[in-house]
Order: C-alpha cells, then structure tokens, then sequence
C-alpha cells in the first residue's frame, strides 16, 4: 500500500485536505480490494488464521507474544484444516438443514480478509420440531454445551451456542422472510477441501446496518468499498424501506442512505 504518510506531514494538513485526503486513501483501498476474488479472500483469510497458530502463545490473554502482539489462546485453534473449524463447516454441510456461515468469516471474505476471528457464526435452517435432532448430531459430533438451556433459547430467542474445543459456534435459527431471502441469494465458496456458502454483499451488509455494533460498521464499510459498484442498491432499499414502513423508529434506512452518500464521495 502506498497511501500512508507520516505523522509530520498529517499534522501539517488542515483540516479539509485531512479530510479529502482520507477520502482518497479510501478509494486506493478499495481499489486493492477489487482486485480479489472471495475465494482468494477466503484463502488469504485463512493463511492469516494458520499463522496465528504458528505463533507461540501462554495461557494467559495478557502475556505478550510473537512481535509486539497479544495472541488469545482461542485464535491458535483456528487454522484451517483441521479441527475444529473445518469440523464444524463439515458439520453444518452434513446435517441435512440449509446453513450460512455469517459474523466475522463473511465479513473477511466479502470485506477486508486481513483480521482474525475467534469465533463463527451462523444461520440454521432448521423446523422447531427438528430442533432437538440437530442439537442430539451436534452433541455426538463433540460439540459442547447444554442441551436444555439450548433447546430453551432455540425456541425462545431463535439462537444458542456451542463450543468446539476453543472456538465459540453462534447459531441463529432462521424465523422470517429476510433470512428465506438470504439464503436464495448466498454465496458457495470452494476451500481446499470443502466449501462454504455465505450471504451476498447485500445481505450481509443489511444484517449488520440491523446490529450497527462498533465492530459492524467497520465491517460494513470495508464490504461495501470492496463491491462498490456492484451492489444491488435498489434490493437493499427495499428491505430496508420496508423495515422502516414496519417500525418507523427503524434506523436502518437512514444508516442506509448514510452508507451510499459516504460511498459516493470515494474517488
């Protein structure tokens, strides 16, 4: 990247050329990220997570280690293949219910694939009445966690958790016309020996304009640079008109518009 300048030359700026200078730096970036396909993200992506866990680390958060960086003892565990990433995709493929794979993973692979994640998240396909057969196949794959008190949010919440050694799985069961939605629209994205399928560009960017967490709007921002141009504008109103239409204290389209104006000022 050649877009970067020191701390004397950005002091030196007013406070517009900082301002159009950022914006500039903006378009370079998305520029880079333009060039990768989701696969070669997905690769990337996952390079980054096998040198995490080459990295020597201690059990304690705090203790540094490697170069001048913190490794969480969870993030060791995420080098793909094997276990217990690869287990759980595996897992998900094979239960026979639809699944996307939504968080931190899509967010890398449609986004900027240079972060790490410790944990997956995903959208299960799954009827109420089939719910305890799934959680009884997760249990007998090695999953951990409780059974009642997930059965108990499954149905209330729509949500429950899992663990696979250190790595935290989040799942949501699909309920509404959006998530069906999502789903005819994903993405399938080929790994070494599997594959994944994750929501489009459009769709997760909606999810994460829902939750707008400190974390989601960087993500949106980097996912929409990456597919500027290529966003399907109209479809994402819809949604998010017809949110508003639903609720009319809904932020969503507002964050929306927000997005698109910021994206039209990237040269």
């Amino acid at each position: 990247m050649g877009y970067e300048v020191g701390i004397g030359k950005w002091l030196s700026m007013s406070p517009k050329e900082q301002e159009e200078y950022l914006l500039w730096a903006e378009g370079q970036r998305a520029k880079e990220l333009e060039t990768l396909t989701y696969e070669e993200a997905a690769k990337q992506l996952f390079n980054v997570l096998r040198w995490g866990a080459s990295l020597p680390f201690y059990n304690r958060p705090d203790t540094p280690c490697g170069v001048g960086s913190v490794i969480d003892p969870s993030i060791c565990h995420l080098g793909l293949p094997p276990e217990p990433v690869a287990k759980t995709y595996r897992f998900l493929e094979n239960t026979g219910n639809s699944y996307l794979i939504t968080g931190g993973v899509a967010s890398r692979i449609l986004g900027e694939p240079c972060c790490l994640t410790a944990n997956l998240s995903a959208i299960v396909y799954v009827r109420q009445e089939n719910l305890p057969t799934l959680l009884m196949k997760a249990k007998a794959d090695g999953f951990q966690f409780d059974e009642h008190e997930s059965l108990e949010n499954a149905k209330k919440c729509f949500c429950f958790r899992m663990q696979m050694g250190f790595l935290r799985v989040d799942c949501m069961v699909a309920t509404t016309t959006f998530e069906t939605e999502i789903l005819s629209r994903s993405l399938t994205i080929p790994l070494v020996d599997y594959s994944i399928r994750i929501p489009s560009p459009e769709d997760l960017i909606l999810m994460k304009l829902i939750a707008y967490r400190d974390q989601d709007v960087v993500d949106i921002k980097n996912i929409a640079l990456r597919n500027r141009g290529k966003l399907d504008v109209t479809y994402m109103r819809q949604w998010a008109e017809a949110w508003h239409r639903a609720d009319s204290q809904s932020q969503i389209l507002s964050r929306l518009e927000k997005l698109l104006e910021y994206l039209k000022q990237i040269p």
